[in-house]
């Protein structure tokens, strides 16, 4: 810079023993060790131009060697606006947040309800497979019944499918049976889970003697 003015500003007699240009001297020293901070011309233009914006900011050269200028006055109004722009996007933003999450909390509940409720309460009826098997004389069938049955038997059944016994089980919850069947013949039986007259569950047993 003081290469620039000292190259262009006319030469100007000094007092008596240079004491302007030692004033001068003095002020360019002291300026010299100030750190500035600013926005390069060139760039604001360019940006401005990009946007197809006309700013005021910016002072062009009117010479081949002229210098670039800013006012950096005018900056606060684009600023601002840029700022208001800002925050109702971040409003927008905030608004499709809160919308979206309260859609997954209600997908989470909804998933939820399905993995826990139980439409048909005879679904969480069981049935365990009859220890010992094979047995030959007595053998306890486990199950287990839903809190809102009305009725439900264990039924015993022969190879074709007669029955043989039935079982009156009542309660809630796990609960077990014993089975005598040493009178029974050597062979393969199946017996099953009947709640409120459905079949819920079967399994087969094996006898030997």
């Amino acid at each position: 810079m003081n290469e620039y003015y000292n190259g262009t500003r006319k030469q100007v007699p000094n007092t008596v023993d240079g004491a302007d240009d030692a004033e001068i001297k003095k002020g360019e020293d002291a300026a010299g060790k100030i750190v500035y901070s600013g926005f390069v011309a060139q760039e604001v233009e360019a940006a401005a131009e990009k946007f197809n914006y006309e700013f005021s900011g910016v002072d062009k050269p009117h010479s081949k060697d002229g210098l670039y200028g800013l006012r950096y006055d005018n900056f606060i109004v684009p600023l601002v606006k840029a700022v208001q722009e800002l925050s109702q996007q971040n409003d927008n933003l905030k608004k499709e947040n809160e919308e979206l999450k309260s859609r997954l909390d209600k997908m989470e509940a909804i998933v939820l309800k399905s993995q826990y409720s139980i439409v048909d309460p005879e679904m969480a009826a069981k049935l365990e497979q009859n220890m010992p098997n094979p047995s030959n004389g007595t053998t306890t069938i486990g199950y287990y019944l839903p809190s809102n049955h009305t009725h439900a038997n264990i039924n015993l059944y022969s190879s074709n499918g007669s029955l043989l016994k039935s079982v009156r089980i009542s309660g809630n919850g796990k609960g077990m049976i014993t089975v005598r069947t040493n009178e029974l013949a050597a062979g393969i039986y199946q017996y099953a889970l009947i709640i409120n007259r459905k079949v819920v569950d079967s399994k087969k047993m094996v006898l030997i003697k």
